[in-house]
């Protein structure tokens, strides 16, 4: 669906890194991911490395302007200024290039399917804050990126089993259809919830409401 090809060089960075490189690492030509994942700065090329099948370093940092994918994976330090954050990202990329982020809704509505985190997983960051889905395109236009495409993340951000178009859209009906598929196995008691969804599918105003989002932007040509 994001159009990842055999022959593109990726960068992962982000607290989920090391876990996503390797798991890319069969399927395109180089993955590159930052020591201190969680950290982005003028110099994040100089500190990256090649992620090989066995795990070790075997090829210099990508050069600038390089990279046909960065993904941002979990949480990164932002300084409280995502928008520069994400701008910080474009010079790696070469023209053409595009970048994936993951957005969490911490909108007052955006966390009807956001549950507590326990166990080993509650110091984990999660995706990158945002106020529903207009604010996270905002985020990416205003930091240079253009012809955004959205989706969204179902039924959580790290065990996805459905993305949905949202931007371009599909149609009502696909997408009902999609928020019937992530809660096939959901009980019965939730049958009242799932029309609320769909009313709000109707009004297209769930759009805006999804706790988790995928976000792909493109670095200009």
């Amino acid at each position: 669906m994001l159009g990842m090809a055999r022959g593109d060089s990726v960068l992962v960075v982000g607290d989920e890194a090391p876990e996503l490189a390797h798991t890319l690492r069969p399927w395109v030509l180089r993955v590159y991911s930052t020591d201190d994942g969680v950290c982005i700065d003028a110099e994040a090329c100089d500190r990256t490395h090649a992620v090989s099948a066995s795990g070790e370093a075997r090829e210099p940092p990508p050069a600038a302007g390089s990279l046909d994918w960065i993904i941002v994976a979990g949480a990164v330090s932002d300084d409280g200024d995502v928008k520069t954050t994400i701008a910080r990202l474009l010079p790696a990329l070469k023209p053409g290039g595009k970048v994936v982020l993951n957005f969490d809704n911490v909108g007052p509505l955006g966390g009807w399917r956001r549950k507590r985190r326990r166990g080993k997983d509650s110091g984990r960051g999660g995706g990158v804050p945002c106020r529903g889905l207009r604010h996270a395109a905002r985020l990416l236009t205003s930091a240079g990126y253009t012809e955004l495409a959205a989706y969204a993340v179902l039924p959580d951000r790290r065990a996805p089993r459905t993305l949905i178009p949202l931007a371009p859209p599909c149609s009502p009906a696909a997408e009902k259809f999609a928020l019937g598929q992530a809660w096939k196995r959901a009980a019965r008691g939730r049958a009242i919830g799932r029309l609320a969804l769909r009313l709000l599918v109707d009004l297209r105003l769930l759009r805006h409401l999804y706790p988790h989002y995928l976000v792909v932007g493109r670095k200009e040509c």
